[in-house]
């Protein structure tokens, strides 16, 4: 389970960040398990539109969990800034 998020953490947000053709990660996608809950992070180098979802082993969008642009004022619970930690 903890691969397969990670996996899927990575890809959503690779893929988003590839859309914008500039984005760089400082901190690549990293999920790691926290007691029952998953908490995922990364951090880019300038702001840019991002996607966070779970998906399937044939990479099909399972849950959606977040998407929108990073920076100063970004859409909940994404918080202000270049560097996200969620659970």
């Amino acid at each position: 389970m903890k691969s397969s998020l990670f996996f899927a953490a990575w890809l959503a947000v690779s893929l988003s960040a590839a859309r914008a053709g500039e984005t760089v990660f400082v901190t690549p996608p990293r999920a790691e398990l926290a007691g029952d809950k998953v908490r995922i992070s990364f951090a880019v180098a300038a702001p840019t539109d991002v996607e966070i979802s779970v998906l399937d082993a044939r990479g099909a969008v399972v849950r959606h969990l977040v998407a929108g642009m990073l920076g100063a004022k970004p859409p909940s619970p994404l918080r202000p800034g270049l560097a996200q930690e969620l659970e």
